[in-house]
């Protein structure tokens, strides 16, 4: 039987796992590439944010086989992860002596942290849906019940916009999102040739709109 329940910290390493197996199999994955300790550290961080919200499908067993990451408050989000960039850069350190490349695009998201150009990776602003992972070789069929479950959780707590992001990449992603009825706000081109949907869902009137 799979149950789904909050994340605690004692989950980490588990939540760690999935996302980077995940991560090798999405085309212009990037965050697994800054290597598991950099993983745990931002999970941890993630965790221990009042406005986090990351719900997990579990079994009898303890297994997780996905989860549904976001925050309430992507501005305080921004604001943790600024205080924590020099643990951060600590941990990614090892990454970067093998792989400098990296180096590059860390900047470059940095910077779109701080403002200071014109690069939108994600959206800075109210309740920010994350990342929907779910195991390869885990039942697949509660995976939309789990992310559905993230956004009726949101809504209940009185906020009436989900914002998040997709990868044209991922295209049974982008049409899931689109059956559900997100609306697309804008389309942009990344520097590696992506190109990246925001989307939102809205919460009109105490209705759900999906």
């Amino acid at each position: 039987m799979v149950k789904f329940r909050l994340a605690q910290r004692e989950d980490i390493n588990q939540l760690v796992d999935i996302h980077i197996e995940s991560g090798k199999g999405q085309p212009g994955g990037f965050m697994y590439k800054l290597g598991y300790a950099f993983m745990r550290k931002y999970y941890a961080i993630l965790l221990s944010e009042k406005s986090s919200l990351v719900i997990l499908a579990e079994d009898d067993d303890g297994l997780i086989y996905g989860f549904c990451s976001g925050t309430l408050n992507v501005s305080e989000h921004i604001q943790k992860l600024k205080r924590n960039r020099f643990a951060l850069f600590f941990y990614v350190f090892p990454e970067l002596l093998r792989s400098p490349k990296l180096f590059s695009e860390m900047y470059k998201r940095y910077k779109h942290l701080n403002n200071n150009n014109s690069i939108k990776y994600n959206n800075k602003e109210g309740v920010r849906n994350e990342y929907w992972v779910w195991r390869d070789d885990c039942d697949k069929s509660l995976s939309t019940h789990l992310f559905k479950t993230w956004l009726n959780i949101v809504f209940s707590f009185g906020y009436d916009s989900v914002k998040g992001e997709v990868d044209s990449v991922n295209k049974h992603i982008v049409v899931f999102h689109k059956i559900l009825g997100a609306k697309v706000l804008d389309e942009v081109n990344l520097p590696d040739g992506r190109k990246r949907y925001f989307v939102e869902y809205k919460n009109v009137k105490g209705k759900m709109n999906f």
